[in-house]
Formats: C-alpha cells, sequence, structure tokens
C-alpha cells in the first residue's frame, strides 16, 4: 500500500512522466470523482479532514488557519500548546490524559504545526492533513471553523524542517 504524500503535480507534467519513466517509478492514485463513485463519502461528513484524505488529497497537503484557532488550548491548562518562529506543538497534558472523566474527545494533540503568510505580512497557522485528520470529529469541526481561504504560503523554514529534514 503506498500512502500519497505530495500533491498531484500539474496534468501535463504527469503526462511526460508517463512518456519518460519506467511504470515502476510512479505510482497512479485514482481521482476524486472515482473514489465518490465507488465510496459512501458521507460517512465522514463529521471529520473533513480525514473526509479529504479519503477523497484523494495527499497527506502532506496542508490547511490554513486563523492563528485564534489556538486561542481554546491556549487558555486551558490541560493543554500544553508550544509555538517558536516557524513551528509548534499541541498536546493534551499528561495529567488529563490520564483523567478518566476527561472527555476521550478532547484528548487531542498535532504532532506539528507551522507558520505561513498571505500577502508576506498576514501570519497564518498552517497544519498538514496527516495530523489533522488524528483530531476527534468534534475538534476536526471546530479546526474548520477556523480555515481560511487559499493563498497562504508556508514559510519555507517550516517546509525545510518538517518534511526535507
Amino acid at each position: 500500500m503506498h500512502i500519497k504524500r505530495f500533491p498531484d503535480p500539474p496534468i501535463d507534467k504527469q503526462l511526460a512522466l508517463l512518456e519518460t519513466e519506467k511504470p515502476n517509478r510512479f505510482t497512479v492514485y485514482p481521482a476524486t470523482g472515482e473514489i465518490e463513485q465507488r465510496l459512501d463519502v458521507s460517512r465522514w461528513n463529521d471529520r473533513p479532514f480525514t473526509k479529504a484524505l479519503v477523497l484523494g488529497e495527499a497527506q502532506l497537503a496542508f490547511r490554513a488557519f486563523d492563528m485564534a484557532s489556538l486561542e481554546r488550548y491556549s487558555n486551558d491548562p490541560r493543554y500544553r500548546v508550544y509555538f517558536n518562529d516557524y513551528m509548534g506543538q499541541l498536546s493534551i497534558r499528561d495529567e488529563a490524559f490520564r483523567d478518566e472523566k476527561f472527555p476521550e474527545r478532547d484528548k487531542v494533540s498535532l504532532q506539528t504545526f507551522g507558520l505561513g503568510f498571505r500577502d508576506k505580512l498576514v501570519p497564518h497557522l498552517i497544519v498538514y492533513l496527516r495530523y489533522l485528520t488524528g483530531l476527534s470529529p468534534e475538534h476536526q469541526q471546530y479546526w474548520m471553523s477556523y480555515v481560511v481561504p487559499d493563498g497562504v504560503r508556508m514559510c519555507p523554514q517550516y517546509f525545510q524542517s518538517s518534511v526535507l529534514d
């Protein structure tokens, strides 16, 4: 089984690769429309980021969020939020994780998130789909409410340290 790590290259580049590369040098993934025809994806409606992966988006595709999305966790002592320069982490603290009275749906973490910019000035939080899918349905809905439109570019240092290193 293969994991689709990166978004698809442009179609003209894909066609060129079919002509120049050996068949064992690339992997073909089904198109979103094909997946929708063969699979009832409505069961993931409460988990929008998981649904995006089910529909064939890449693990390392990201979503951009308003910086206020972290406020809920920063203001709650049961969570640990670390954000330094261009990257950070979010996790439930050990005491809350072990607390049987603390709801399972709120025992969440993001292994990594990074900084992105719109128009080089406006900062946004970016998170790879692979980490957003680990959130409970309730937290996926929360994060979905902070999604910002396309046009946010990932900080190059974050890409370097989270993907290339």
